[in-house]
């Protein structure tokens, strides 16, 4: 039986080194190899080292944590980024750090920020495509000489990373006070040091080997498994056990024989709170017998690449029909048995666009027997640099 290894979460890692950079002290060193988090980490070592010029590559999260970061600081700062990264969303999280007083100056691929610190001002955010706009803010406003006031708007989407950020602040020592959507993080709050409890294992990444585990119907287990976690894509577990797939807990361990499993059930899933699940659970309701229905998955579209898109490409590539209808993927999953009745159909190339996300979902169909060679697998360095050794599935 395979034993699922993972390392700590990129999201809480991200958040922690952010607070952290608050301190007079070295900034936490994670096991965790994902470049946002090894990124986000060099950053803002230069930037205590007194650095004003940063290059973050493809990070999303690095960049729009590290902008109101350094935003904090008096002076003129320059930030290098991929073009990506500037064609998402990010205007909303310009405006607010704009009426904080921050002058920026939004180029290609870079970012030059010329600021005296913040104003105080009682801002309003809108998290109808992102709540790491709110995120980023909060983040950031700690060791102010004033108390910070941030109102949220259309939280629904992504809202438990939301809560993540506010239940991480309270666990380092941080006060605020909170009425619905609206924060008021408490002037002169510093932070306590951080603690290796205060990490967990990367639920993302474990989505990704779980599908693809299901897709080979391999057995697996996991050690010091955590029921209670911070992260949204927790919800994993549950739209599993709802495709039939059986967990057994024993003392502090996981255990699943998916070997048992041979028609996995089609399922209606509200990825609401946790989008990021999208396409590898698209792929692994492929391979369910019916039509599956993963529902409010519009806001995919602003994320490393438009998601919902490239999951229905990546379907209609190897011939399982899917469609898109008020913000709802539908799959009609063809089943194992006609999987093999096929002869694992035409091979085919696919082109994951930049997105990690894209490559692990593409592994899970070959787990399940597709003939797909995958492009740029690289891209799964972003948040799991060990994702095919550990899947065991051969991209090209």
């Amino acid at each position: 039986m395979k034993e699922l290894k993972i390392s700590e979460s990129k999201s809480i890692a991200n958040r922690h080194l952010i607070i952290s950079s608050f301190l007079d002290e070295k900034l936490p060193e994670f096991v965790t190899r994902a470049r946002d988090v090894t990124l986000l980490h060099r950053a803002l070592c230069d930037f205590k080292k007194g650095a004003h010029h940063f290059r973050i590559e493809d990070g999303g999260t690095t960049f729009r944590f590290l902008l109101s970061r350094i935003s904090r600081e008096s002076g003129e700062f320059f930030i290098e980024c991929s073009e990506r990264v500037l064609q998402r969303p990010n205007q909303e999280l310009f405006s607010c750090l704009e009426q904080l007083g921050v002058q920026l100056d939004i180029r290609k691929s870079s970012v030059a920020i010329k600021t005296q610190g913040w104003n105080s001002v009682s801002l309003k955010v809108d998290c109808s495509k992102s709540t790491q706009f709110a995120s980023s803010l909060l983040l950031s406003s700690l060791c102010l000489p004033f108390n910070f006031e941030l109102k949220c708007h259309h939280l629904n989407s992504s809202q438990p990373y939301f809560d993540m950020t506010l239940s991480l602040l309270g666990r380092r020592g941080v006060k605020f006070l909170r009425s619905e959507n609206q924060i008021q993080v408490l002037s002169q709050q510093s932070p306590r040091s951080f603690r290796l409890e205060d990490c967990e294992v990367d639920m993302s990444s474990l989505a990704s080997l779980l599908c693809v585990c299901i897709a080979a119907r391999q057995d697996f287990f996991l050690k010091n498994h955590i029921e209670k976690s911070l992260q949204p894509d927790r919800k994993v577990f549950e739209f599993l056990k709802n495709m039939g797939v059986v967990f057994k807990s024993e003392e502090e361990n996981l255990y699943c024989k998916s070997s048992e499993v041979f028609n996995l059930k089609p399922i209606k899933a509200d990825l609401t709170h946790c989008p990021d699940l999208l396409p590898v659970m698209a792929s692994l309701c492929a391979t369910a017998q019916g039509e599956s229905v993963l529902q409010n998955v519009e806001v995919t579209r602003w994320k490393e690449s438009n998601r919902l898109q490239k999951s229905q490409d990546l379907l209609n590539a190897v011939g399982v029909e899917s469609w898109e209808k008020d913000g709802n993927l539908h799959i009609e999953g063809v089943g194992r048995k006609e999987l093999k009745e096929l002869g694992l159909l035409t091979p085919v190339v696919f082109n994951c666009d930049q997105d990690h996300r894209m490559a692990m979902a593409a592994a899970v169909l070959k787990a399940a027997g597709y003939r797909i060679t995958i492009e740029t697998p690289e891209v799964v360095e972003k948040s799991f640099p060990d994702f095919w050794k550990i899947s065991e599935v051969t991209p090209c």
